[in-house]
């Protein structure tokens, strides 16, 4: 647990936050939203040199002295243009293949789960998780790793809860999908998990759905929508509709990036873990085809 003096109240960080950004001052606190986790299949060596427009973007990552891979800086998401982000991803298909699963907390949260159905079923799943999915899963065991995923699937789909998800419904946004999901603890002593928090705002994880606690003002339960604004954000929440302004608002864009209007809507619960349930899937058979390992990592 942690105690926010800002909101003075208690949010719960939940499992798997290790590679979560968590800032802490004498007078304030920030929480980044929990990362995604990528399966990855490399079926060549990395480039000894990076293409010329790269060069300042990224860093060689040694393994015993030889290149094992490149990594973007912070300079790339700082101040590179999407021009450079583009081609950074373009770069990097011509030795791996990425597959985007659900964030880092998400994954703990589905161990979890898993672990109430089928002690044995969840294994695979388990070893990863305490790994805290930075590990490599050789090509014997992903068969065994997909059909613990299915039968894990198959347990939640029939238990017939619902989780959370994020709908970019900004104009002109050509998302599909949910953006971003979540299944929630709802057992009686469960606490809100914090999703993302600054000493202005703290955006939650409750029974109910998402939950904002603006510092000294009362919570915003059951949120339904938010419309971020250049000067204010409006939400729209169980008992009505409230206004933030945008400066004290940076934890919700943090959660949706780049969405100037975004819905909250419940799901099925299985729908939560869709990303993760599909990218193993399909990292397991493009690995497979190719007698390779698949790696798991935390971006």
């Amino acid at each position: 647990m942690l105690r926010s003096r800002s909101c003075d109240h208690t949010v719960r960080l939940g499992p798997g936050r290790r590679h979560q950004a968590i800032y802490l001052t004498a007078e304030s606190m920030t929480i980044l939203p929990s990362p995604p986790v990528v399966a990855v299949v490399q079926h060549d060596h990395p480039p000894l040199r990076p293409p010329s427009r790269l060069a300042a973007f990224v860093t060689p990552m040694m393994v015993q002295g030889a290149l094992a891979d490149w990594r973007a800086t912070d300079d790339m998401v700082a101040f590179a243009d999407p021009g450079v982000i583009a081609q950074y991803a373009a770069w990097r298909a011509t030795w791996e293949q990425t597959f985007e699963l659900d964030s880092l907390a998400s994954l703990h949260r589905l161990t979890s789960v898993a672990g109430e159905f089928d002690g044995a079923a969840a294994a695979p799943l388990a070893e990863l998780a305490a790994a805290d999915f930075e590990t490599v899963v050789e090509p014997a065991r992903l068969a065994e790793l997909v059909a613990a995923l299915a039968t894990v699937a198959a347990a939640v789909r029939h238990r017939g809860r619902s989780g959370f998800g994020v709908v970019d419904a900004t104009p002109g946004s050509r998302r599909v999908g949910l953006v971003v999901a979540w299944s929630p603890d709802a057992s009686p002593a469960a606490t809100p998990e914090v999703l993302a928090a600054d000493q202005y705002l703290a955006a939650e994880l409750a029974a109910d759905g998402v939950r904002l606690v603006p510092a000294g003002s009362a919570p915003l339960d059951a949120v339904a929508e938010v419309a971020v604004g250049e000067r204010l954000v409006r939400v729209t929440h169980a008992a009505g509709t409230a206004e933030i302004a945008a400066e004290h608002g940076r934890p919700l864009a943090w959660l949706v990036p780049g969405a100037a209007l975004w819905r909250v809507r419940e799901v099925p619960e299985v729908v939560v873990w869709a990303r993760t349930l599909a990218g193993v899937e399909a990292a397991a058979r493009a690995a497979g085809a190719l007698g390779l390992p698949v790696r798991f990592s935390c971006t």
